[in-house]
């Protein structure tokens, strides 16, 4: 049986037909460094593209930041 966490406790959730179950998660900008090394597009070039800074751009992939539901929009839409 799965369970949630609460406010550190446990709590069992019944699982959803179907549903995908992991334990795990992929950080946004390991996502986004894989894209951007497939498509050859460069640090700089997507900075430009979003309008965002080349430092928070670098804080991304790096992974010591993650993205806000607007950045995800200028990501999105670059």
């Amino acid at each position: 049986m799965n369970q949630i966490q609460t406010r550190g406790t446990a709590v069992p959730t019944a699982p959803i037909p179907g549903e995908l179950h992991t334990d795990w998660g992929v950080h946004p900008g390991a996502f986004l460094h894989r894209y951007m090394q497939e498509h050859g597009i460069r640090q700089a070039e997507l900075a430009e593209r979003t309008g965002l800074t080349s430092k928070h751009v670098n804080q991304i992939v790096k992974q010591a930041v993650g993205i806000t539901p607007d950045v995800a929009v200028l990501l999105e839409t670059a």
